[in-house]
């Protein structure tokens, strides 16, 4: 598929946002020729690459089949001249009598006579007898009659078998010159079929004509055929020096795969580096294979030729759509463009006075029209929106909240005149004043952490949706008082940012509710000190951090012993004064950071005191039963004294993962049921490791 990139500058805008505007973009005509060019570049590039891919992929096919059509008509016509030259020698074996064999002149001459097989074997005949070896050769020189005597043991392997054979390629061991050559022998039978002798041919690869011509043939410039045998030894080659090499395993290996079987075409890489296209096609007569090697630079020449084509008319016809194009969108959105021209050029004048002025009737007519109307529209928002600005001052300097405005850089630009009740300053004053002189340090922290997240809001472009929150104001006296804040954008009527605008009003009151509130849900009424549910959310806390730590826990529950006696005896009244004297010693008693008394139900009573081992617990407990009996507050219907006491049970330990807040309350409660136990007004303290 083609692909192409195209830069279209047009000049750059004026202006001081300039710099921003790509050139490429920098107008309609120019967009849309972009995108058009763009369709049209796609929808070509890919007609043109899938008609490509299939031209090539056409072209590749018939030029592999081609090939392959060639090297099997050559290898059909080795494999007829080899079946030609077995049975021409086995036609001579048959008219071969013993007496021929038994007369070596007589075998001499009928081999000189056999031109037609001395044609193709080109390195001479011979005739092997079993018992008197060699007979008789043609031409009868010293050095085919040595020749002979190199495939001796293949003669005699004929001898035993009575089976033709072909041996080779090997090298000639002659003394005159040595050449590679190829055997043929076939065996010479009797009237009662035994074999007598071997008839023999040798080829001289070299000078055959036959694979001589084979070896010529050409596939363009350099593309050439070759033959190999079974153990991969080189045949014909045009080059005459590789005949008789065996080329290595791996090398070639489209040659590997014929040997396993492979008849085909295939681009391969040979050893020199070149990309070839090869076909291989076995030999029926012998298994040997014939290759056609083809240089893809010269076997795809018409698909590389066809490729630059492609190419030169994409790129041709590519900038002859960019002409085009450009050319009807300049024609197209010429009113468009003076539209665009008289709206740059429009000035602030009065109403009406900078109207477009329209004698289309087209969309861009309609457009302008729009236009115009949304000018008009524009011009009585606008006195709308001065005066709703006047009304909205009117209201903001008579409220009773506080209503401000702040820029990006986080300057107060307007306080509306409540500010001076609330904060002591006149709205001037107010002005000039940074967060951290207004605010305490902790809330002055939240509105700079509001305010940053709001400008990175703003910067991003993105619309505020407004927010809310407390804080703490510094009054000019330095008294502080609460007060919650409603914030929000300001926007224009385009949309675009003007500044942030508040409100803020004072909670003073309803602060100090909101934390009485908390101080009565926590605390008992009666003793003033913490209730139930405050005691079991603490002893979950200081569980968890003791076992966090490692540290000792300890935890007391306290009995007001005989209170149901006491109270029938002076009255709930004096029960309930009874209930808040413990709640005061209680307070009294454990004044150290972190101790926690609390009321457990009833006349129950329960402390916590992290960080206290049972020794040290148990001896606070005893201090606590003292002190009680030091208020010395009467009680008639005691058993075991005569005013009012306590019992207490003492649990500590150091957290582990199995000692939860569950585990503390039930083993204080087994210690306070043996105070009960063993006569009341005492402490009973248990303590594990």
């Amino acid at each position: 598929m083609l692909l192409f990139s195209v830069v279209l500058a047009t000049q750059a805008p004026t202006g001081k946002h300039s710099a921003r505007i790509p050139v490429i973009f920098s107008s309609m005509k120019t967009k849309m020729t972009f995108m058009v060019f763009s369709l049209v570049l796609v929808l070509i590039s890919t007609i043109a690459g899938i008609t490509f891919v299939y031209f090539e992929t056409t072209i590749k096919g018939i030029i592999s089949s081609q090939q392959f059509t060639l090297v099997t008509a050559e290898a059909d016509q080795i494999d007829n001249k080899i079946h030609d030259a077995r049975i021409g020698l086995e036609t001579l074996a048959e008219i071969i009598t013993p007496d021929i064999i038994a007369d070596r002149g007589k075998a001499r001459r009928f081999l000189d006579l056999q031109k037609d097989e001395r044609e193709f074997f080109n390195d001479g005949l011979f005739l092997f007898s079993a018992g008197d070896g060699l007979v008789a050769a043609a031409p009868g020189k010293p050095d085919s009659i040595h020749q002979v005597n190199t495939v001796r043991a293949y003669v005699e392997k004929t001898l035993q078998t009575g089976r033709p054979a072909i041996v080779g390629p090997f090298t000639s061991t002659s003394p005159q010159k040595s050449h590679p050559i190829i055997v043929f022998t076939v065996p010479v039978v009797d009237a009662r079929k035994k074999t007598i002798a071997v008839l023999g041919g040798s080829m001289n690869l070299r000078e055959q004509r036959f694979l001589g011509q084979m070896a010529a043939i050409k596939l363009g410039k350099s593309g050439y055929l070759s033959l190999y045998d079974k153990n991969r030894v080189i045949i014909v080659h045009p080059k005459k020096h590789l005949i008789l090499e065996k080329a290595p395993e791996g090398t070639n290996k489209l040659l590997d795969k014929a040997l396993a079987g492979f008849e085909g075409t295939d681009e391969t890489v040979i050893p020199d580096g070149r990309r070839v296209l090869r076909s291989v096609k076995r030999l029926k007569s012998v298994g040997w294979v014939l290759a056609a090697t083809y240089p893809l630079a010269e076997a795809y020449t018409p698909v590389y030729l066809a490729r630059q084509y492609f190419l030169i008319g994409g790129i041709a016809a590519a900038f002859l759509s960019v002409l085009l194009v450009w050319s009807a969108m300049k024609y197209l959105t010429a009113p468009l463009v003076s539209f665009t021209r008289h709206i740059k050029a429009l000035s602030n004048g009065e109403e009406g006075k900078h109207l477009v002025p329209i004698a289309s009737d087209d969309e861009i007519g309609t457009l302008a029209q729009a236009f115009n109307q949304m000018l008009l529209e524009l011009d009585r928002q606008k006195t709308e929106l001065h005066q709703s600005e006047e009304r909205y001052r009117l209201l903001a300097d008579n409220a009773t909240n506080v209503i401000w405005t702040m820029d990006l850089a986080g300057r107060f630009t307007y306080f509306s005149p409540s500010v001076e009740r609330h904060w002591g300053y006149t709205a001037d004053e107010a002005l000039n004043l940074s967060l951290e002189r207004l605010l305490t340090p902790a809330s002055a922290a939240l509105v700079r952490k509001k305010f940053d997240e709001a400008v990175a809001l703003v910067s991003a472009g993105r619309r505020m949706q407004g927010g809310y929150f407390e804080l703490e104001i510094i009054h000019k006296d330095g008294s502080a008082w609460w007060a919650d804040v409603t914030y929000g954008g300001m926007y224009s009527a385009s949309g675009e940012f003007v500044s942030f605008i508040g409100s803020t009003r004072d909670i003073t009151e309803r602060k100090e509710a909101e934390r009485e509130l908390e101080r009565l849900a926590r605390e008992d009424a009666l003793s003033g000190v913490a209730n139930r549910r405050h005691f079991d959310e603490l002893l979950e806390i200081e569980v968890r951090r003791a076992s966090r730590n490692g540290d000792y826990l300890s935890l007391l529950l306290c009995d007001v012993d005989f209170f149901k006696p006491f109270n029938d005896h002076y009255g709930h009244l004096a029960g309930d004064a009874c209930l808040q004297a413990v709640g005061r010693i209680l307070r009294h008693v454990f004044r150290r950071a972190g101790d926690i008394p609390a009321r457990y139900g009833g006349e129950e009573f329960a402390v916590i005191l992290p960080g206290t081992s049972p020794e040290n617990a148990a001896i606070t407990a005893e201090t606590l039963r003292r002190e009680m009996i030091g208020a010395a507050i009467p009680h008639a219907r005691s058993d075991v004294a005569d005013c009012v006491t306590i019992s207490i049970g003492v649990v500590g330990a150091r957290v582990s993962a199995d000692r939860k807040a569950v585990w503390f309350t039930h083993e204080a409660d087994k210690a306070l049921y043996q105070s009960k136990k063993n006569g009341r007004n005492r402490v009973t303290c248990v303590s594990f490791d």
